[in-house]
């Protein structure tokens, strides 16, 4: 409150402020600190992905403890954020963000962060936000670069139209990695203008979309204003009919939508593979470990069933939403196929997002 900018009346807002936060990896993990410590008022949560070893090096809320036991980045992040701010309600979603579930996670809140390191995901993020019109602030990191951007419907060209230009997604964290003060430069950048944004300092939010890298000292900025001097590009999604994101979640749920019925792909780790369900799904996480129980050596515990067939090096972790992460494989073919042997009748339709 001491802080010109802030003063009471802007601790007020930030504590009557709602949030999302997509993604609980590198930049998720620190949003999410800088922000309760700052006493906004409610903290959504959401992924879908449990913390693992390799994760510790960047994802600074989490500790062996938890790597320990698989357990869910949202329930990890919230058991330890609860600890640093008690009034600030924190919502903890276990789960990816999808076409059918992004208007029920996104639709009461009134800002969204970006901590995914998928493009798909934030594509959705970004048709969700011209939907809704709700403002949503990107972050990037790869080795030691940073990119950040705040995307206001209305205000500034959007996230498909800046990356259809300048591709700056084309290294994979696969092959490149990730230095951790990236991260902590980025997530700060995002947090200051989310301060801004929620306080009502609309005037003084950052109008470029910002790339930089520490190793080299080196930075650049790209005009985001729909009437910016320096604006290049125009912005054709401001016209578009975002009405599809909510009829193809419709459809989907109906089983009405000719799409693809799984998406696998191959993860940052080498070697594993995540499969997911395109239409909505719940899994029995106790009724396959009874079915599994005779031909391999199974994990359960509440959050995931953890499988590894008898005659095979793969492990299977399978998740309640019908995810399945597959360690020891590469082959995408071949995933597939396991992913339709072992979860098959199990899955079941569901309107729950867990």
């Amino acid at each position: 409150m001491r802080v010109r900018n802030i003063g009471q009346d802007g601790q007020e807002k930030l504590c009557s402020s709602r949030i999302a936060i997509v993604g609980m990896g590198a930049l998720g993990c620190m949003l999410a600190q800088h922000l309760v410590r700052s006493g906004v008022g409610y903290v959504r949560l959401i992924d879908g992905d449990t913390v693992e070893l390799s994760n510790l090096q960047r994802q600074l809320l989490y500790d062996e403890a938890d790597a320990a036991v698989c357990k869910p980045k949202v329930i990890a992040a919230a058991d330890k954020l609860s600890c640093i701010n008690s009034q600030v309600e924190l919502s903890a979603i276990f789960t990816e963000l999808h076409a059918w579930n992004a208007r029920e996670l996104l639709a009461d809140i009134d800002l969204i962060l970006d901590g995914s390191d998928r493009m798909d995901t934030r594509l959705l993020l970004n048709d969700v936000s011209l939907k809704l019109d709700i403002p949503w602030i990107y972050g990037g990191v790869v080795r030691d670069e940073g990119m950040y951007a705040v995307f206001q419907p209305s205000r500034t060209i959007c996230f498909r139209c800046l990356f259809a230009s300048h591709g700056w997604e084309s290294h994979a964290c696969r092959t490149q990695g990730v230095l951790s003060p990236a991260v902590a430069v980025t997530s700060s950048y995002q947090a200051m203008e989310a301060i801004k944004l929620l306080t009502g300092a609309t005037d003084a939010v950052t109008p470029y979309a910002h790339y930089f890298s520490m190793w080299e000292d080196f930075r650049y900025r790209i005009d985001l204003r729909q009437d910016g001097k320096e604006q290049r590009m125009v912005c054709k999604c401001a016209q578009r009919d975002h009405e599809k994101v909510e009829m193809e979640a419709e459809l989907i749920h109906r089983g009405g939508l000719a799409v693809p019925e799984l998406d696998v792909r191959l993860l940052c780790k080498q070697g594993k593979v995540q499969i997911t369900s395109l239409r909505p799904l719940t899994l029995n996480l106790q009724e396959l470990a009874e079915q599994l129980a005779s031909k391999g050596v199974i994990e359960l515990n509440r959050y995931r069933l953890r499988f590894r067939p008898g005659s095979m090096t793969v492990q299977l972790t399978f998740f309640f939403d019908g995810r399945v992460f597959m360690d020891g494989l590469s082959d995408l073919e071949e995933a597939r196929q396991l992913y339709l042997r072992y979860v098959g009748q199990h899955a079941g339709r569901s309107e729950s997002t867990g």
